[in-house]
């Protein structure tokens, strides 16, 4: 069974990848951030009568497949043809991350809207340590010693935490991800949505983005989370509040950004 699933799968690929000058480029791109609710909202997004979204929903282009070229990056969208009128996106959730991603973006896609998805720092960081702990990639059964490094290198007003798929709080270090695309893009491509908000009031936050997108607002949205991290144990009141001490002045430096009026 699977041999046939993979054998259906190259003929697909096969067939995108000769009709990719023929298919659009991005309109949008959800970019971040890990655990903080891309995955919900590129479902629900696919559910939008105007939006047309790839099969997969991380393509990882501007990351870690850039070197594949423009054409193979389009080799997943759908044909411009039969979807005139419509608007297309992807959501990676590591090009918030990545250093290099915004330029690369920018380069190519200049006029694309940005979508950002911004969770409370201390639970998505407890919520991306439970995927790594299910997936078998955190060896560390105690959160408090996974993030023991990462405590002392913020302590000591560093960053440059080495271990990029396990870096649980200097992930949402969001100021330092979220300058970099005001830099290249400005305020007026950059839409930030509130991923507490996307779960408590979401047909009020996918209108917003509809509108953002500059799409007609819709009424049919049916609200099922997705990819949400399951796990026994709450966080330690202890370790809650060490961590807000931690993240205090690096929030009051993201809320100063988002806040501050766009140049003129």
């Amino acid at each position: 069974m699977s041999s046939i699933k993979e054998f259906l799968f190259d003929i697909y690929r096969f067939y995108y990848r000769i009709t990719a000058s023929l298919r659009a480029k991005p309109d949008f791109l959800i970019i971040g951030v890990q655990k903080g609710g891309t995955t919900s909202l590129f479902h629900y997004l696919r559910q939008h009568p105007k939006i047309k979204l790839p099969r997969n929903k991380e393509i990882h282009f501007f990351d870690r497949y850039f070197r594949k070229g423009i054409l193979w990056y389009r080799s997943w969208f759908p044909l411009c043809l039969f979807n005139k009128g419509f608007t297309t996106g992807e959501a990676t959730p590591s090009y918030m991350w990545d250093k290099e991603t915004a330029n690369r973006i920018k380069n190519i896609l200049p006029d694309v809207k940005i979508i950002v998805l911004l969770r409370n720092p201390i639970d998505r960081a407890y919520s991306h340590y439970h995927m790594e702990l299910k997936k078998k990639r955190e060896v560390n059964t105690d959160f408090e010693t996974a993030i023991s490094k990462e405590i002392e290198f913020l302590q000591q007003g560093r960053s440059d935490y080495e271990n990029a798929e396990t870096s649980y709080l200097i992930r949402g270090l969001y100021a330092y991800q979220l300058e970099r695309y005001y830099h290249f893009f400005g305020k007026k491509q950059v839409m930030i949505v509130q991923s507490e908000d996307l779960k408590t009031q979401p047909e009020i936050v996918l209108n917003q983005i509809t509108d953002f997108l500059e799409l007609p607002r819709w009424n049919g949205w049916k609200i099922i989370e997705k990819n949400v991290t399951q796990y026994n144990c709450a966080l330690s009141e202890a370790t809650r509040i060490k961590l807000q001490e931690i993240f205090s002045k690096h929030n009051k430096r993201l809320d100063a950004i988002v806040k501050e009026k766009p140049a003129r």
